[in-house]
């Protein structure tokens, strides 16, 4: 399902930590062929089993920027920074958790953290973000034009036997099949739309937003620009995720009545309130990290971050909350 890439990426399964699929890059970097990954655990790949960093990779944790040893298959130790993003469920459950690996740029001892490297970490963390959202839509692709039509050709042949087949007990075999395959189908379409929502790039970041009042169940209304934004593709899927996830949050925790999303393109900025009357939290000791449950304020922060933007959050108890994420339209690193 993955492409060729700059990156190694690898979906893990959640809880057991093993390998789902890899992309090519995987090869040219670590040496792997991709087939002999496959049902795997990601502590192949780990020096030493018990750090916690592969644990959290194993366990589909949230993770930033951090630099790990990575064994290549001969055997050596290859410096790399890795990231992960777990991908969820409408339900609220993780589907599989995206590990991205890159080298990691050797720097001199007299190095220092100056205006210069803070500029190179900020372009790092702006690629790392992008990669995800391009493996992402990879992933979404091939479950559509492989898996999907693979389900298609299924489900023909079913009908077709069901139609030739005279014995009553593998006619019941073949409904019971058909409806398992239904199940399998709708399973792909809901991972499809949560890997990479096609109004998002069909009909733009205002219309996507709306559909997930519906899609959640939530009283939402979402208002201003809904022209399309000069942002590249990959962007504006961080974006949307972040917001999605937000909504998310609105809808599992705050029993709100009324939830508006306002869109509005300010001083070189693309501004994004959310706002919901609902219970509202003490913002006062927040994790300073993604944490089960979803992506967390703290690593949503992070993913806009990455973008050269900012998000506040304002709420208190039983006042709602209100959350204010602004994107820089120049959000491209050369």
């Amino acid at each position: 399902m993955f492409e060729q890439g700059l990156e190694a990426s690898i979906c893990v399964q959640p809880k057991t930590g093993k390998i789902l699929a890899s992309n090519q890059a995987m090869h040219g970097t670590l040496g792997y062929d991709p087939d002999c990954l496959l049902g795997r655990s990601i502590h192949v790949l780990a020096p030493s089993p018990s750090l916690e960093v592969w644990n959290a990779l194993a366990s589909c944790f949230e993770l930033r920027g951090c630099d790990i040893e990575v064994l290549h298959q001969n055997g050596d130790r290859v410096a790399m920074i890795a990231s992960a993003t777990a991908i969820w469920g409408v339900k609220g459950k993780i589907l599989c958790g995206l590990v991205v690996l890159r080298r990691r740029l050797s720097v001199s001892p007299s190095w220092h953290a100056g205006p210069e490297s803070q500029a190179q970490a900020n372009t790092l963390a702006y690629e790392v973000s992008v990669a995800e959202a391009k493996e992402r839509e990879r992933i979404a692709r091939g479950l559509h034009d492989v898996v999907g039509q693979l389900h298609t050709l299924l489900r023909m042949k079913l009908d077709q036997l069901s139609e030739t087949c005279s014995m009553v007990e593998d006619l019941g075999m073949i409904a019971e099949m058909q409806s398992l395959l239904s199940q399998a189908t709708k399973a792909t379409r809901e991972t499809t739309f949560e890997l990479s929502n096609p109004l998002l790039n069909l009909l733009g970041l205002k219309v996507a937003i709306e559909s997930l009042g519906q899609t959640f169940g939530l009283p939402l209304k979402v208002e201003g620009v809904n022209e399309a934004l000069p942002l590249p593709a990959p962007v504006l899927s961080v974006v949307f995720r972040v917001v999605r996830e937000m909504l998310f949050n609105v809808r599992k925790h705050a029993r709100a009545q009324h939830v508006l999303v306002s869109l509005k393109l300010q001083a070189g900025n693309l501004l994004i309130h959310i706002i919901d009357d609902g219970l509202g939290f003490k913002t006062h000791g927040l994790p300073s990290s993604g944490h089960k449950g979803g992506y967390g304020l703290a690593s949503a922060r992070l993913q806009i971050l990455s973008l050269g933007g900012r998000l506040d959050v304002d709420s208190s108890p039983g006042a709602g909350t209100r959350i204010l994420m602004s994107v820089p339209l120049s959000a491209q690193h050369q």
